[in-house]
């Protein structure tokens, strides 16, 4: 078959045929809230970007007829098609997921720098278990990242790519949003 039934085969597998249908009725729902909850996130996520000088304005503006950010969803929905005529599930998959990981990566390493950079600032929210929680993450992340590369090295080494590129043009809006003055751009904000 041109698309396997894995989550089938495997629910089968562990539970049994009584509970394979009901296990891929479930994961077919929860496929659906989640993409229905990107389709909604992303594009705002994008317009508020724009709004704070972070993407190109152009993201930031709504739909007369709606109020819905139509050109951030336009934009989303060109990425997402190139994304998939460019290749198969799988790289999509490899590709999104370094890019991902890396990205919580970065996150999560941002989390240790600034405890050590600034020990005495206010924590509003305890990381349970620092260090060793964070110290995990990034080690098993980590792991996924090095297993992606040994398995797929160009589908990951483009993810990367695509990250590094996006670096500079986002140097490039927040240097011209810092020249401007905009009330969200005092240190203040940051």
């Amino acid at each position: 078959a041109a698309i396997d039934p894995i989550a089938e085969r495997a629910a089968r597998i562990l539970f049994g045929p009584t509970w394979s249908d009901p296990f891929s009725i479930a994961l077919g729902l929860i496929l659906s809230a989640t993409t229905s909850a990107y389709l909604l996130t992303g594009p705002r996520v994008m317009f508020a970007m724009a709004h704070v000088g972070h993407f190109p304005a152009i993201a930031g503006r709504l739909s007369k007829k709606h109020g819905t950010p139509a050109i951030a969803s336009l934009i989303l929905t060109i990425l997402g098609l190139v994304l998939l005529w460019s290749g198969s599930f799988e790289a999509i998959v490899i590709f999104a997921g370094v890019g991902l990981a890396i990205s919580s990566m970065a996150v999560i390493a941002a989390v240790i720098v600034l405890r050590v950079r600034m020990p005495h600032r206010a924590r509003p929210f305890r990381v349970p278990g620092y260090p060793f929680v964070p110290l995990v993450y990034l080690f098993g992340t980590g792991a996924v990242v090095v297993a992606a590369f040994i398995q797929e090295p160009v589908i990951s080494t483009l993810s990367v790519v695509s990250l590094s590129a996006a670096l500079p043009v986002y140097e490039l809006l927040v240097r011209r949003l810092e020249k401007q003055e905009h009330p969200w751009s005092s240190p203040a904000c940051r």
